[in-house]
């Protein structure tokens, strides 16, 4: 879900060796490296077409950052079932990815799917992982937070770190 590069091309900017960027879309893609080459730093950057709900079990290789930022998963409250369940592989699949000492970036944009929810469901995909959550974010003030409306709150994000225990 790298979309057109915002994490990617900032962490390739402030230094990281190599950006593995994984989306579905031709366009966003294209978008992302024409952004990556006006950055200068296109040779850091690896751009893939793929699902990463596909990707993701099939690739091997394991990272010191990873970035889970993907679109709206829950629409609507018929799809909350399923959508808590692609959250929560999403997120498993990545975790297993993460190098000893990563750090999972990891976000829902889905106004339905509020924080404990979204807690609840990082705590279910690291079961068995040696993670702890280093922080948490919410949107920006100027997306305001209604408290007649609690899906107004509907940017949810969080830093989980592997232990330096395990």
């Amino acid at each position: 879900f790298s979309h057109v590069g915002g994490f990617g091309i900032r962490a390739a900017k402030l230094g990281a060796k190599k950006v593995v960027m994984v989306d579905a879309s031709d366009s966003a893609l294209a978008l992302a490296k024409e952004i990556a080459q006006a950055n200068a730093v296109s040779e850091r950057c690896e751009f893939i077409r793929d699902d990463v709900m596909e990707w993701l079990p099939e690739h091997r290789a394991h990272y010191d950052l990873i970035v889970c930022d993907p679109p709206a998963l829950i629409k609507n409250r018929s799809a909350m079932a399923n959508g808590i369940r692609a959250y929560t592989s999403l997120n498993r699949r990545a975790m297993h990815h993460l190098k000893r000492d990563g750090m999972l970036l990891t976000f829902s944009c889905s106004q339905l799917l509020q924080r404990p929810m979204f807690l609840q469901m990082l705590r279910d995909a690291a079961r068995n992982e040696p993670l702890f959550l280093h922080s948490e974010w919410k949107q920006a003030p100027d997306h305001p937070i209604l408290l007649a409306h609690p899906e107004t709150e509907y940017l949810k994000g969080a830093m989980l770190v592997q232990s330096l225990m395990s």
